[in-house]
């Protein structure tokens, strides 16, 4: 079975790398690195936020053979790599999405594919943001 995902990130969370937590992208504090923006914004810090000119794109493909019930439930289990990948995530500043696309025939388990297409969301975020 083939489970991939493309991203276009421009969160207002920082992207961090889901292994070790550490920041890979994001605001950059005037006194040098990351601002830390999850930390910005528990503080009231957070400063010059545009409300909704943020956003994080996905689609998730598989040749697996899915509903449209089964693709919306994996679809939903997809955006825990949003978590896994930005700090914070799915705040109202941001307008995340993920499609998923059944291409194929396979037959499936559905909680397999969501955790994978979840797991391949956060790679694909890490991979943007490095390639830009």
């Amino acid at each position: 079975m083939i489970i991939g995902a493309l991203v276009v990130v421009n969160a207002l969370g920082d992207v961090v790398d889901p292994r070790t937590g550490a920041i890979i992208a994001g605001t950059r504090d005037p006194r040098g690195g990351w601002l830390n923006s999850a930390h910005a914004i528990k503080t009231g810090n957070a400063q010059n936020i545009l409300a909704r000119t943020h956003t994080t794109l996905g689609v998730v493909a598989t040749n697996a053979a899915l509903t449209k019930e089964q693709a919306n439930l994996v679809a939903l289990m997809a955006h825990d790599g949003f978590a896994r990948a930005i700090s914070p995530a799915h705040t109202l500043y941001d307008g995340d999405v993920i499609f998923v696309l059944s291409v194929g025939d396979k037959s499936s388990n559905v909680n397999a594919i969501g955790h994978t297409a979840s797991e391949v969301i956060a790679e694909a975020i890490v991979r943007a943001v490095g390639a830009g």
